[in-house]
């Protein structure tokens, strides 16, 4: 997945959809290794890359913001990752 989004990055497409799926991916991936501040990062970056790209109503930004409320849980957030969980379903929903 790190050389997909290597691969994007170089090719210049920093907004493919295939570069924001595997910056989601990473990131849980990290979350269930116990990297969270990584994952965190990770997350983050899809979200905005994702909000630049599609808008703040997407799809891309929904699925980011289920790896950001996977970090939140994580980290014991409960209240910030039912709130990040609900506004992926908001979009997802309409």
């Amino acid at each position: 997945l790190r050389h997909a989004v290597a691969i994007a990055d170089s090719l210049d497409f920093p907004l493919a959809v295939e570069r924001l799926d595997a910056l989601v991916d990473l990131a849980k991936l990290d979350v269930l290794a116990g990297r969270v501040a990584r994952a965190d990062s990770l997350a983050r970056t899809a979200a905005a890359d994702a909000r630049t790209a599609f808008g703040p109503d997407s799809r891309e930004v929904a699925i980011a913001r289920t790896a950001l409320a996977e970090v939140a849980l994580a980290r014991g957030d409960l209240p910030g990752a039912a709130g990040l969980t609900r506004d992926a379903l908001r979009v997802v929903d309409s």
